[in-house]
Protein backbone atom coordinates (compact mmCIF):
# COMPACT_ATOMS: atom_id res chain seq x y z
CA UNK A 1 0.00 0.00 0.00
CA UNK A 2 2.74 2.22 0.42
CA UNK A 3 3.22 2.95 -3.41
CA UNK A 4 -1.06 3.64 -3.66
CA UNK A 5 -0.19 7.68 -3.67
CA UNK A 6 2.47 7.25 -6.71
CA UNK A 7 -0.33 5.60 -9.23
CA UNK A 8 -2.04 8.16 -10.70
CA UNK A 9 -5.77 8.84 -12.58
CA UNK A 10 -4.87 8.95 -16.24
CA UNK A 11 -7.93 11.13 -17.95
CA UNK A 12 -8.58 12.50 -21.51
CA UNK A 13 -11.48 13.11 -23.79
CA UNK A 14 -11.43 9.86 -25.37
CA UNK A 15 -10.15 7.56 -22.20
CA UNK A 16 -8.92 6.97 -18.52
CA UNK A 17 -7.07 4.79 -17.25
CA UNK A 18 -4.06 4.82 -14.75
CA UNK A 19 -0.32 5.86 -14.67
CA UNK A 20 2.98 6.10 -12.57
CA UNK A 21 6.07 8.54 -12.05
CA UNK A 22 9.02 7.23 -12.46
CA UNK A 23 11.07 10.63 -12.06
CA UNK A 24 10.22 14.09 -11.09
CA UNK A 25 7.84 15.49 -14.05
CA UNK A 26 8.44 11.65 -16.22
CA UNK A 27 5.12 9.54 -16.62
CA UNK A 28 4.41 6.20 -17.68
CA UNK A 29 0.96 4.82 -19.12
CA UNK A 30 -0.59 2.97 -21.80
CA UNK A 31 -0.65 4.89 -25.21
CA UNK A 32 -4.39 3.47 -25.64
CA UNK A 33 -5.25 5.85 -22.86
CA UNK A 34 -4.32 9.11 -24.39
CA UNK A 35 -3.89 8.02 -28.63
CA UNK A 36 -5.79 10.65 -30.47
CA UNK A 37 -6.59 13.44 -27.08
CA UNK A 38 -5.55 16.73 -27.53
CA UNK A 39 -5.88 17.27 -24.06
CA UNK A 40 -5.59 15.37 -20.85
CA UNK A 41 -4.86 15.29 -17.36
CA UNK A 42 -3.20 13.27 -14.72
CA UNK A 43 -4.80 13.21 -11.04
CA UNK A 44 -2.21 12.84 -8.28
CA UNK A 45 -2.42 12.70 -4.53
CA UNK A 46 0.01 15.40 -2.96
CA UNK A 47 1.44 15.88 0.26
CA UNK A 48 0.48 14.35 4.09
CA UNK A 49 -3.56 15.34 3.45
CA UNK A 50 -3.16 13.38 0.12
CA UNK A 51 -4.50 16.69 -1.67
CA UNK A 52 -6.07 15.74 -5.27
CA UNK A 53 -4.42 17.99 -7.92
CA UNK A 54 -4.78 18.07 -12.04
CA UNK A 55 -1.71 18.18 -13.32
CA UNK A 56 -1.25 18.75 -17.76
CA UNK A 57 -0.21 16.44 -20.09
CA UNK A 58 2.88 18.49 -21.55
CA UNK A 59 3.30 16.30 -24.51
CA UNK A 60 4.46 12.58 -25.17
CA UNK A 61 8.03 12.33 -24.92
CA UNK A 62 7.96 8.74 -26.51
CA UNK A 63 5.58 5.77 -27.29
CA UNK A 64 5.67 2.36 -28.52
CA UNK A 65 2.56 0.47 -30.19
CA UNK A 66 2.43 -2.71 -31.81
CA UNK A 67 -0.81 -4.86 -33.48
CA UNK A 68 -0.41 -7.54 -30.73
CA UNK A 69 -0.32 -6.17 -27.17
CA UNK A 70 2.32 -4.20 -26.79
CA UNK A 71 0.73 -0.21 -25.50
CA UNK A 72 3.06 2.13 -23.65
CA UNK A 73 3.50 6.01 -23.60
CA UNK A 74 6.14 8.23 -21.67
CA UNK A 75 4.44 11.61 -21.08
CA UNK A 76 6.03 14.62 -19.88
CA UNK A 77 4.59 16.45 -17.12
CA UNK A 78 6.31 19.50 -16.20
CA UNK A 79 4.18 20.56 -13.71
CA UNK A 80 4.71 17.66 -11.29
CA UNK A 81 7.83 19.35 -10.25
CA UNK A 82 6.65 21.76 -8.13
CA UNK A 83 5.09 18.87 -6.41
CA UNK A 84 7.01 15.85 -4.03
CA UNK A 85 5.07 13.13 -5.72
CA UNK A 86 6.75 9.69 -5.24
CA UNK A 87 8.31 8.14 -8.42
CA UNK A 88 8.36 4.25 -8.77
CA UNK A 89 11.72 2.85 -9.62
CA UNK A 90 12.24 0.82 -12.25
CA UNK A 91 13.83 -2.70 -11.90
CA UNK A 92 17.80 -2.86 -12.70
CA UNK A 93 18.27 -4.66 -16.27
CA UNK A 94 20.61 -7.47 -14.08
CA UNK A 95 17.64 -8.19 -12.34
CA UNK A 96 15.51 -10.82 -13.46
CA UNK A 97 12.12 -12.78 -13.58
CA UNK A 98 12.04 -16.12 -11.66
CA UNK A 99 9.29 -18.75 -12.54
CA UNK A 100 7.38 -18.78 -8.57
CA UNK A 101 8.35 -14.92 -8.16
CA UNK A 102 5.54 -12.78 -6.55
CA UNK A 103 4.44 -9.54 -7.99
CA UNK A 104 2.04 -7.06 -7.71
CA UNK A 105 -0.16 -5.43 -10.22
CA UNK A 106 -1.57 -1.71 -9.11
CA UNK A 107 -3.86 0.76 -10.79
CA UNK A 108 -7.47 2.37 -10.62
CA UNK A 109 -6.52 5.00 -8.29
CA UNK A 110 -9.84 6.49 -7.39
CA UNK A 111 -10.62 3.98 -4.10
CA UNK A 112 -9.06 1.35 -2.39
CA UNK A 113 -11.36 -1.64 -3.21
CA UNK A 114 -9.79 -3.53 -5.93
CA UNK A 115 -6.45 -1.81 -6.98
CA UNK A 116 -3.82 -4.01 -5.73
CA UNK A 117 -3.69 -7.58 -7.33
CA UNK A 118 -1.11 -10.08 -6.49
CA UNK A 119 0.22 -12.43 -8.52
CA UNK A 120 2.86 -14.99 -9.38
CA UNK A 121 5.42 -15.51 -12.47
CA UNK A 122 3.80 -18.55 -14.08
CA UNK A 123 6.31 -18.64 -17.33
CA UNK A 124 9.89 -17.17 -18.46
CA UNK A 125 9.43 -13.54 -20.02
CA UNK A 126 9.09 -13.49 -23.25
CA UNK A 127 10.07 -9.95 -26.09
CA UNK A 128 7.50 -7.56 -25.86
CA UNK A 129 4.47 -8.10 -28.23
CA UNK A 130 4.22 -12.00 -27.61
CA UNK A 131 0.49 -12.75 -26.13
CA UNK A 132 1.57 -15.22 -23.53
CA UNK A 133 0.68 -14.92 -20.28
CA UNK A 134 3.42 -14.80 -17.86
CA UNK A 135 1.82 -13.81 -14.81
CA UNK A 136 -0.84 -15.48 -12.88
CA UNK A 137 -3.00 -13.14 -10.07
CA UNK A 138 -4.65 -14.04 -7.55
CA UNK A 139 -7.41 -11.92 -7.88
CA UNK A 140 -9.13 -9.59 -11.36
CA UNK A 141 -7.29 -6.28 -12.55
CA UNK A 142 -10.32 -3.74 -11.91
CA UNK A 143 -11.22 -1.89 -14.83
CA UNK A 144 -9.25 1.62 -15.07
CA UNK A 145 -5.90 -0.51 -14.19
CA UNK A 146 -4.59 0.13 -17.66
CA UNK A 147 -1.07 1.57 -17.91
CA UNK A 148 -0.58 0.94 -13.95
CA UNK A 149 2.81 -0.69 -13.03
CA UNK A 150 3.74 -4.47 -11.99
CA UNK A 151 5.94 -4.28 -9.35
CA UNK A 152 8.26 -7.58 -8.12
CA UNK A 153 8.59 -7.78 -4.41
CA UNK A 154 11.34 -4.89 -4.09
CA UNK A 155 8.63 -2.40 -4.91
CA UNK A 156 10.67 -1.92 -8.63
CA UNK A 157 8.37 -1.32 -11.73
CA UNK A 158 8.57 -4.75 -13.95
CA UNK A 159 6.07 -4.19 -16.37
CA UNK A 160 2.97 -2.23 -17.14
CA UNK A 161 -0.72 -2.79 -17.40
CA UNK A 162 -2.02 -3.37 -20.72
CA UNK A 163 -6.13 -4.22 -20.76
CA UNK A 164 -8.52 -4.54 -23.68
CA UNK A 165 -11.80 -2.73 -23.87
CA UNK A 166 -13.25 -5.39 -21.84
CA UNK A 167 -10.79 -4.78 -18.84
CA UNK A 168 -9.13 -8.14 -19.62
CA UNK A 169 -5.79 -8.45 -19.39
CA UNK A 170 -3.41 -9.51 -22.17
CA UNK A 171 -0.31 -8.00 -21.48
CA UNK A 172 2.05 -7.05 -18.55
CA UNK A 173 5.39 -7.38 -19.37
Amino acid sequence: RQFMPSVSLVRTPNAIGSGFFIERGIFVTNYHVIAGASGGFIQVKVGAAQQTVNLRIARIISFYVNKTDADLAILSVPAAKQYTIPSIPLAPLHRGIEIGEAVFSLGNPTGLVGTISQGLVSAAPRYPGTKVESVQFSAAISAGSSGGPVLNSAGEVIGVNVLTRLGEVIDKG
